[in-house]
């Protein structure tokens, strides 16, 4: 992956760690912007979160599984990797916004998105999502988005991650007024996942779904493919 701030740069296919769990609502909604609830807090806001790295959304889609596993132990779940086609280029007519390293900036945004409380550094407009939106599924169908609000500042978002495994912690310093923004940044840049190696795309608005289409499902379990066939399997 290439450091830039050209949002027309960055490759076209990416994938979305998960399981199998999710595979129904995939099949009849398509990508979900609001899938998680609102008191799940991420980086980079409310969204649809992609890497081109396919050993990342590997570890993304075994660490979920292990998750749901112990929430739904009478559920069969297996770890799953979602094909998507970004469509860059319309990607770079909306607003976005490209963190190319760690740094103050970024590590405020992410104490924006994370801590309801926190002042945000980039106003928040909300956005109305029309009713009859297309969004692709699996099908090439498209189906209709209930009409709800998106609020994120940007429509996509791409950059480092923070680094998950000690964050509630810092998140809770920072909250309570323990830790500053500069020690936030010292403390957040991961270690296990850098940057650009690894890295994320959150796709924040129901305008940006529509420039990202489901290609296929990789089954970890089975090591196949599932609809559509794509050139992996060829």
């Amino acid at each position: 992956m290439i450091v830039t701030e050209d949002m027309n740069q960055l490759p076209r296919i990416w994938y979305h760690g998960t399981t199998s769990l999710h595979l129904p609502s995939f099949n009849d909604k398509g990508i979900s912007i609001t899938a998680a609830p609102r008191e799940r807090r991420t980086d980079f806001g409310r969204g649809f979160y992609l890497t081109s790295n396919w050993e990342q959304a590997y570890k993304w889609a075994i660490g979920a599984s292990e998750r749901e596993r112990d929430e739904n132990p009478q559920k069969p779940i297996v770890p799953i990797i979602v094909e998507c086609e970004v469509h860059t280029e319309a990607f770079s007519r909306l607003e976005n916004k490209m963190f190319t390293h760690t740094d103050l900036e970024w590590a405020k945004f992410i104490l924006d998105n994370r801590i309801y409380n926190h002042d945000p550094s980039y106003p928040k407009r909300g956005r109305v999502n029309p009713k009859a939106k297309p969004v692709f599924r699996f099908t090439d169908d498209i189906v209709d988005e209930q009409e709800i609000m998106d609020d994120s500042p940007f429509h996509c978002v791409y950059g480092p991650m923070a680094d998950g495994r000690r964050l509630k912690i810092f998140l809770e310093r920072v909250r309570r007024g323990h830790m500053t923004a500069e020690e936030f940044l010292e403390k957040a840049v991961s270690q296990k996942y850098k940057f650009p190696v690894s890295h994320q795309l959150s796709i924040n608005t129901f305008e940006a779904v529509h420039y990202v289409q489901l290609k296929g499902v990789f089954d970890i379990a089975e090591g196949k493919w599932q609809h559509p066939v794509t050139a992996k399997e060829a």
